[in-house]
């Protein structure tokens, strides 16, 4: 069984970008993704090695802004941005798609190689922040791509990384990942984790993995007050004390 419905995401431009021309250079200033690159579709692929960078993916849309992130606990649909809930999990996505002509695997000119996938992600939010997505591979064009998702909260929120929530889901595997993904991130590939991925959209996939927005602790603190005569000898503390005039209390 195919798992493409696994990653579906339609981003909310997927319309407007549908009239963007093959190779069509856009300008990214407005939005969260990078670098400014060529596009392609899916009817004109790439000649060369290049990542999420075809505008009508059926599967997915823009391909341009392939981090997203879903509210695990509450049930929604993997979007752009988030409003983060305490005590809430959430999954975020990374999706992964060598956009070479299937017709040039064979000759190993649309394999990439040395694919990498890696996350970052804030250790707090207060009122508005990103978790961030890069895939590399040493011979794409460009060798980088990037993406981010907005994170937004009323107040200040911790987050945490859910150890062992990492995974690679392609349509020829469903594996564990380090936790590397969020600092120098994991080897990836399309039927293992050898760092190569052929192009095609068979071969598409998605790197996930959760995260907690934990609670705040609330203040909690006790105090008391006594008095006591001034001396040189410590003890007599009383809740209160009738100082009479001139006296050191």
């Amino acid at each position: 069984m195919r798992i493409t419905n696994y990653f579906r995401y339609i981003p909310k431009r997927f319309a407007a970008v549908l009239a963007v021309l093959t190779a069509a250079v856009s300008v990214s200033a407005s939005f969260a993704w990078g670098p400014e690159r060529p596009t392609y579709t899916m009817a004109h692929p790439a000649d060369h090695v290049t990542f999420n960078s075809i505008t009508d993916n059926p599967n997915y849309g823009d391909e341009r802004e392939f981090v997203t992130i879903q509210d695990v606990t509450a049930g929604t649909k993997l979007k752009s941005t988030a409003t983060l809930t305490p005590g809430h999990e959430y999954m975020v996505q990374v999706y992964v798609h060598n956009n070479a002509a299937s017709n040039l695997n064979a000759s190993g000119v649309g394999i990439a190689k040395d694919v990498m996938v890696r996350a970052a992600l804030p250790a707090s939010v207060n009122g508005s922040d990103t978790v961030d997505g890069f895939v590399t591979a040493s011979n794409a064009k460009p060798k980088n791509v990037y993406d981010s998702a907005t994170l937004k909260s009323q107040g200040k929120v911790d987050l945490q990384f859910v150890s062992g929530s990492a995974m690679l889901h392609t349509n020829r595997q469903q594996t564990k990942l380090s936790d590397k993904v969020i600092t120098t991130g994991v080897k990836v590939g399309d039927k293992d984790l050898s760092g190569s991925w052929r192009g095609c959209l068979d071969f598409a996939g998605a790197v996930t993995f959760n995260i907690k927005v934990k609670e705040q602790p609330k203040a909690s603190f006790e105090m008391t007050k006594q008095v006591r005569k001034h001396s040189t000898t410590s003890g007599g503390w009383l809740e209160s004390y009738a100082a009479k005039p001139g006296e050191v209390v």
